[in-house]
């Protein structure tokens, strides 16, 4: 690449008198995210094999089985890293201009062991593949070693603020090792953990971009901070993007196109700026703003005795606010959808709504949506309820507890 190339990469100036060295260079020359000359001649391919999250954001839903959106936290299914494989292997042989693999989710990457076994089973037979992953951050410097050593050269971390009272309007609650915070006390560890992860990717020679989340009315004033910042630490880029109103941030209007535009000009000054994010699918494959994903892979729900490794499957009642089964069967509309193999091991495979218009959803339909189910845990449930899935062969467990200690108990049970 040429120095005239260098004015596609990016946003042009905005990034050309930022690189680091031609390490750095060769490493975003054909990723579409980084290099806006890139993204009109090399695609991606996201694989959607995380599902779990370690944070809560006040603007993020993560629903699973959703083909007709385009955001992040999106994907028509969760793939075990076989699949994934896989699906990598059909999409390259099919198109030459796929050079980068990325894993964005659906829920945090970091957070789930199937993020590592994809990424050495990518890396190892393909090579030439770019690796890329996002990540909220909170894991990131426990985990670099690991990534250095499956290949990962870009990161993108999510940081919308770097002040723990604007934070406490972003974040419901941070879990890390095992202990859930809440309030102030969250933000501080997420923050804290974020930058330490950040000066720890670029230390180890990856090229980092800071995605910051703009957020009329919490922290649209703030976003040059962040820039500060996320320079100081020796991020490359910074990508600012609206919010997409949604969860307890559905009242909030997004930011005008004008005002984004006047809060990435204000943050050029400082750190490069991506301005042409299309804010994608946690499983998107081929150009930016251009996903083929749908029409290349017809996603239908399998049948467990015919397709699927599946022993049984197990339907959970939660708000997924804090990891807990907290809500009563008689009034959720979601469902989260686990298979249970036969070693007991468990994957979260999608989410189902019960769609009843404007009505209360009644134990009949909600009994038609799981059939599929040998289970439901939820947080509780009448005795009509009960009854009436035991007779179409769908048991409920009442518990409380966190999910995954729940999942683990039935393993016991069943």
């Amino acid at each position: 690449m040429t120095e005239e190339d260098l004015s596609g990469v990016g946003c042009g100036q905005d990034i050309e008198n930022r690189l680091v060295d031609l390490e750095h260079l060769r490493k975003i020359q054909r990723h579409p995210c980084f290099s806006k000359e890139a993204a009109h001649r090399f695609g991606r391919i996201h694989l959607p094999v995380a599902p779990k999250c370690n944070i809560q954001c006040n603007y993020c839903i993560r629903d699973f089985d959703c083909v007709n959106e385009s955001r992040p936290g999106v994907t028509s299914q969760v793939l075990a890293p076989c699949e994934a494989h896989e699906r990598v292997k059909e999409v390259v042989e099919k198109f030459d201009n796929i050079k980068t693999v990325g894993i964005a989710g659906p829920g945090e990457p970091l957070a789930n062991d199937a993020t590592f076994e994809t990424l050495r089973l990518v890396h190892n037979d393909f090579p030439d593949l770019h690796l890329c992953l996002s990540s909220n951050g909170l894991l990131l410097q426990d985990q670099i070693d690991i990534l250095v050593e499956v290949g990962v050269g870009t990161v993108t971390v999510t940081m919308s603020t770097i002040d723990p009272r604007i934070g406490k309007e972003i974040y419901e609650w941070v879990n890390y090792n095992g202990k859930t915070y809440r309030g102030l006390e969250a933000v501080e560890v997420l923050l804290d953990k974020q930058l330490k992860g950040i000066k720890s990717a670029v230390e180890m020679g990856m090229v980092v971009k800071v995605n910051s989340v703009m957020i009329p009315s919490i922290n649209d004033d703030h976003l040059v901070e962040v820039a500060q910042e996320a320079k100081g630490l020796g991020a490359l880029v910074q990508n600012i993007m609206p919010l997409i109103p949604q969860a307890k941030f559905s009242h909030l209007k997004p930011p005008t196109a004008s005002e984004r535009k006047q809060a990435q000009d204000k943050s050029a000054e400082i750190i490069g700026q991506m301005r042409h994010c299309r804010q994608c699918r946690a499983d998107a494959v081929g150009l930016l703003g251009q996903d083929i994903s749908q029409t290349m892979f017809e996603i239908n729900r399998k049948d467990d005795s015919a397709s699927t490794p599946y022993s049984y499957k197990v339907a959970v009642t939660s708000s997924e606010r804090d990891g807990t089964i907290d809500l009563h069967f008689g009034q959720t509309r979601k469902f989260l959808i686990f298979g249970f193999y036969d070693d007991n091991s468990v994957e979260l495979l999608e989410s189902r709504v019960l769609e009843s218009g404007e009505e209360q959803p009644t134990t009949a339909q909600a009994a038609q949506l799981l059939s599929d189910c040998k289970f439901v845990i939820t947080g509780k449930a009448g005795p009509h309820a009960a009854a009436e899935l035991k007779n179409v062969g769908i048991e409920i467990i009442q518990d409380c507890s966190q999910i995954d200690v729940a999942l683990k108990r039935l393993t016991y049970y069943a």
